[in-house]
């Protein structure tokens, strides 16, 4: 089953409906990958919306989203929870693939790393899809604006642009 991934991008100003889409999904399929990316990026926006929000005037929206959202992030941060999933899924290149961007998307500095994990295939590794590999994984960025700086830590070759 394929969630669509760009669920945080359409609902960026609606926390509420984000929360209600990711709870639903989390009900079919927990251990969704995609899912796992919405989850991070859902994380990573509730702290934004807690470092917006006065302390003294604590928004009744957020009180919502964290008594919510608690069965799913049980405490953890976007960081633990990427973590954790990764340790979880290791031997998965569609998990590997989600777990790298969003290692890359709450810190940049790891994107060697996070390029690594998804270009070493290990015989361990299961779920490993030609097509998916040349379709869209590779060749998508960790931050999803461009394919140069992944493709030349991949390739070990100068730009040809």
């Amino acid at each position: 089953m394929r969630w669509n991934n760009n669920l945080i991008a359409l609902f960026a100003d609606k926390p509420l409906l984000m929360l209600q889409s990711i709870k639903r999904a989390f009900r079919i399929d927990p251990k969704n990958v995609e899912l796992h990316s919405c989850i991070v990026r859902f994380a990573v926006k509730l702290v934004t919306l807690k470092k917006q929000t006065e302390p003294a005037t604590e928004s009744p929206v957020l009180t919502v989203i964290e008594q919510e959202m608690e069965p799913i992030l049980r405490g953890r941060s976007a960081d633990q929870i990427n973590k954790e999933f990764l340790a979880e899924n290791s031997n998965s290149l569609p998990a590997l693939f989600e777990a790298a961007r969003m290692m890359y998307l709450l810190d940049e500095s790891k994107q060697e790393e996070a390029v690594k994990l998804t270009t070493s295939l290990e015989p361990h590794i299961t779920d490993v899809d030609l097509q998916d590999l040349l379709s869209h994984r590779i060749a998508q960025n960790f931050n999803g604006r461009s394919t140069v700086a992944p493709l030349r830590l991949i390739t070990d070759r100068p730009n040809d642009q």
